[in-house]
């Protein structure tokens, strides 16, 4: 799974499929927060936002993972087709980890950097993020 926009650094995709070969149980996710990750554009209000919000679904789905909303994945085909998807809009992306997180499925996450879309513009605007708090 991975953003058209190019704020997904297409350059880590040989790094998703190697670690999904050594762990192909897994998902493989990219992480914005943790160590070597990043963000450049993003706006300060978002980012502490997202930090909470992070931070508190980490807590709630007793996991270590940094970066449960970053829609940069690589996931084993069976579970994909296994589960029943709900979501339509960007809170899928975060329906993608945690009903596999309830499922007990392992999670392994890589540094990735978010970079700004320079071109068009976001059709998640602010108060549409409120949806990922319903989902979670």
């Amino acid at each position: 799974m991975m953003a058209s926009d190019l704020e997904t650094d297409p350059r880590d995709v040989p790094v998703l499929i190697a670690e999904a070969r050594r762990n192909p149980a897994a998902i493989i996710t990219a992480s914005r927060w943790c160590e070597g990750g990043g963000f450049q554009g993003y706006s300060k209000l978002k980012l502490v936002a997202n930090g909470i919000f992070q931070k508190f679904f980490s807590m709630l789905y007793a996991t270590q993972l940094s970066d449960m909303t970053y829609g940069y994945r690589i996931f084993p085909t069976r579970l994909v087709q296994a589960i029943q998807w709900e979501d339509l809009r960007h809170p899928f992306l975060f329906e993608t980890l945690i009903k596999p997180l309830r499922l007990g499925i392992p999670v392994v996450e890589i540094p990735s950097h978010w970079k700004a879309r320079c071109e068009g513009e976001s059709q998640n605007t602010f108060f549409r993020n409120f949806g990922y708090i319903w989902t979670g």
